[in-house]
């Protein structure tokens, strides 16, 4: 089920230090905790992740969302390029965007999520990169 684990040693807010895992496979999925579960997610079936303080909340493209104990920054280590940081609060499947403007992603499901100004530029040199035919 598991090939590879990755480990990383972080520090809470009242100084506790506490190992943080997460398992790929072939980096299609990841093994997340969620509550009293562990789960195994496949990037596909993430449409898009919502920063909750030290939680992640993932929003699969079928089912109720559920909460992990993660953070940004150590999940984006494991996600393909099709996920982009677009707000200080959401990363975004982009196979699920079908609709861009100057200010929003609008998603298959018709959620619709901000563009922070400083992910606007980076952004936008993606969409370039990658979706843009020419």
């Amino acid at each position: 089920w598991w090939d590879n684990k990755i480990t990383v040693y972080c520090q809470s807010k009242d100084g506790a230090y506490f190992v943080y895992e997460m398992a790929c496979s072939e980096a299609d999925a990841a093994k997340l905790k969620a509550g009293t579960k562990i789960l195994r997610v496949d990037f596909d079936d993430i449409m898009y992740v919502e920063g909750m303080n030290e939680y992640l909340k993932i929003h699969p493209i079928e089912g109720d969302p559920y909460l992990t104990y993660a953070t940004f920054k150590n999940l984006m280590w494991f996600l393909p390029d099709t996920f982009f940081h677009v707000h200080r609060s959401y990363v975004v499947n982009m196979k699920y965007a079908v609709e861009i403007d100057k200010s929003t992603v609008r998603l298959k499901d018709g959620t619709i999520l901000p563009i922070g100004g400083i992910y606007k530029e980076a952004f936008m040199q993606y969409i370039k990169k990658h979706l843009v035919q020419k």
